[in-house]
């Protein structure tokens, strides 16, 4: 803050991203120029209390919709069990929760750095937009929706997608789905880092093959486990 009182705004514009800046901003300032003091607003008196985290703790639980949990429970044990690498599997369930390091999470945790996606130069690079959504990747859904069929329905991120293709299509298209996304992401790293050109036309080709050995590796590994515990 200034000195004299009020927000240096020049100094949060070059520090802080756009959002950030418009929230800092709107934070009202003291008249009396007190120091700030961390308060619990759900005491009278502002101190936090065993008491009142308690109160708070139970207040989040009863609010808490049980179909609702369960539901997504049951979604995310059926996506443990799909029959793909476990390293796949960690990177599309960061996708689904937007974990993952695009130019829009980037700028969000303070790092100074342009939104535009570097392929189309036209969007911000969200993880929607880096998976499956930019201009680049048209060949890609077009092929997919060729050989599997059309994903119906306007999506906004890649847990709708993903469960709209695990509901509708069969097991087995939603493992191949997984690796692809998988797989372009990679692709997108390589390019990024300006390590080496990436082909983008064989990505379901080679997602399909890469899960099929895949599978068949472990199919011949569990079988060899049984073997061995049968037969010592």
């Amino acid at each position: 803050m200034k000195p004299s009182g009020g927000w240096n705004v020049d100094f949060r514009k070059a520090n802080f991203h756009s959002d950030e800046v418009n929230d800092i901003l709107s934070i009202p300032i003291s008249k009396n120029s007190r120091e700030d003091t961390v308060l619990c607003h759900y005491e009278g008196n502002g101190m936090f209390s065993v008491k009142s985290g308690n109160w708070l703790g139970n207040q989040t639980n009863d609010n808490l919709s049980p179909s609702t949990s369960s539901s997504s429970n049951s979604w995310w044990l059926f996506f443990w069990k799909l029959k793909i690498p476990l390293k796949v599997k960690i990177m599309v369930w960061k996708a689904c929760h937007d974990w993952l390091p695009t130019k829009v999470n980037i700028a969000r945790r303070g790092i100074r750095t342009s939104n535009i996606c570097a392929a189309c130069k036209c969007s911000d690079e969200t993880t929607f937009h880096a998976l499956w959504d930019s201009k680049r990747l048209k060949n890609i859904r077009e092929e997919w929706n060729q050989k599997k069929g059309k994903l119906k329905g306007n999506f906004s991120n890649i847990l709708e997608l993903l469960q709209v293709c695990m509901t509708n299509k069969s097991l087995g298209d939603a493992e191949i789905f997984c690796v692809v996304i998988w797989r372009i992401w990679f692709g997108r790293n390589l390019v990024s880092l300006g390590q080496r050109e990436f082909c983008w036309e064989d990505v379901i080709s080679w997602s399909e093959l890469f899960l099929s050995d895949y599978q068949k590796a472990d199919s011949t590994s569990q079988t060899e486990s049984r073997y061995r515990v049968n037969f010592g």
